[in-house]
């Protein structure tokens, strides 16, 4: 089978590192169009976007700390295929042919999906990724379009099979100014997330807490190591808001959440003029953090996330690093950090 259509379709669409829902939808399915054309597969059925998927994809995309190799995932309910573009990176096309024989971009007869666009904060590259539901119905040979009618659908000019209400894209229903120099830190990061890693983002975070220490003359703020297993917090709180949430700090069982940072044509300036006297990323006693970036799927723009740890101590003021507590030492810019933090990670996690 040839694949250089398919190969086509999902490349253009990643390739330019935006995608909507609607694109994802278009392009699957062109994709399982064509898949029908070269396997003379007569039922092929078009595919409609379910939001509530988005979720369970990305519970999958978290038992890989976000940074799945290609891998397709069968099961009795979903068929997940992740890192879809590492397949043609590698020149594993013909990998990806045997998956799609497993229900890669879901079975003939599958009738829901939906997509992830998200960032592996490994190496900054990103992640593309399809979950589908797992329909077991045989294969009908013929032109394609040609047997819709044994499920009571129609063909449409791709030859896929629809129902007469499924002209869309979505099913209704899911089945299952002393602030300006932080401003200018944050601002190329934000405009240039797809490409962040978790060290450029605990760097650039505890730049911030460093210039904000400066700025408020706060003398026991700390350095934030990253702690990789407070991601998952991040997916499910963005997965609370379908992929695309607001600007919006959460208080919630020991840690400050806080969603699309870069939200705005400001770059989340005025998120931060509300918000950094209240602990921008992170309380000055905070020691934790990690960092999420997704892909909003109803404009294709990126979300920068944060949550970290929270303390309820105060900020002490003083020149910074001044009153740094808990047996800790000041670093060169002002931040305070254990004599055994000289590192990126945490060994594990912290609640207070």
């Amino acid at each position: 089978m040839k694949f250089l259509a398919i190969a086509f379709l999902l490349v253009h669409s990643v390739h330019g590192f935006t995608m909507t829902r609607v694109e994802c939808a278009d392009g699957i399915n062109d994709a399982r169009a064509e898949i029908a054309e070269q396997r003379q597969w007569g039922n092929v059925n078009k595919l409609l976007y379910n939001i509530s998927f988005e979720r369970t994809l990305s519970e999958f995309l978290h038992q890989y700390n976000g940074c799945p190799g290609p891998i397709h995932i069968g099961g009795s309910e979903y068929l997940v295929t992740l890192n879809i573009y590492q397949y043609f990176l590698r020149g594993e096309g013909s990998r990806l042919e045997s998956e799609i024989e497993k229900g890669a971009f879901g079975m003939p007869t599958s009738t829901m999906m939906a997509c992830a666009l998200t960032t592996c904060l490994e190496d900054g590259s990103q992640i593309y990724s399809v979950i589908t539901d797992a329909v077991k119905f045989s294969v009908i040979k013929g032109t394609p379009g040609s047997n819709c009618s044994s499920s009571g659908r129609l063909a449409n000019s791709k030859g896929l099979c629809y129902l007469g209400s499924d002209q869309k894209k979505f099913v209704r229903k899911g089945v299952l100014q002393q602030f300006l120099a932080i401003a200018f830190l944050l601002l190329p990061l934000f405009y240039n997330v797809n490409g962040l890693t978790r060290v450029e983002c605990a760097d650039a975070v505890n730049h911030v807490r460093a210039e904000n220490a400066e700025q408020l003359q706060w003398a026991n703020v700390n350095k934030l190591l990253y702690n990789i297993s407070l991601e998952k917090i991040l997916f499910d709180q963005i997965s609370e808001y379908n992929g695309c949430p607001p600007t919006i700090v959460i208080g919630m069982g020991g840690v400050q959440v806080y969603l699309n940072t870069n939200h705005g044509e400001d770059g989340g300036l005025e998120f931060m003029r509300n918000d950094t006297k209240r602990g921008l990323f992170g309380m000055t006693e905070s020691t934790q953090l990690a960092c999420v970036v997704t892909t909003c799927m109803e404009d294709g723009k990126p979300v920068f996330s944060v949550v970290t740890d929270y303390s309820k101590m105060p900020p002490i003021v003083g020149r910074p690093g001044s009153q740094c507590l808990s047996g800790r030492l000041s670093n060169s810019k002002g931040l305070c950090y254990l004599q055994s933090d000289h590192k990126i990670f945490a060994r594990k996690v912290v609640m207070e």
